[in-house]
């Protein structure tokens, strides 16, 4: 699974991470955090508003809604890889344009 790791001045990030409201780091990294990756692409901290499908080797693509930094399966501007995320869990989401 492709990820990037983080350039920004963000210690520990795993762009990969998915976390669920039980997890113990639920709620340390605030919804909106934008980190840069080393591919030069912005990766925004989101939860998920609906289940979102695996994007093992196709990335999924997502919309993202604002204020309350939701995402979904649509015709977004940011994408998703990785596994399966379900309703309310956050994650980390790839823009697809530099």
């Amino acid at each position: 699974m492709p990820t990037s790791r983080s350039t920004s001045p963000l210690v520990g990030i795993n762009t990969a991470d998915i976390w669920s409201s039980t997890d113990t780091g639920y709620s340390n990294v605030p919804l909106g955090t934008v980190a840069v990756g080393a591919n030069g692409h912005k990766y925004i901290y989101v939860q998920a508003s609906a289940g979102i499908a695996t994007g093992d080797s196709t990335p999924v693509v997502v919309i993202v809604t604002e204020p309350g930094l939701t995402a979904a399966t649509g015709a977004g501007a940011y994408q998703h890889r990785g596994v399966a995320v379900t309703t309310g869990q956050r994650f980390w989401v790839e823009q697809t344009l530099l």
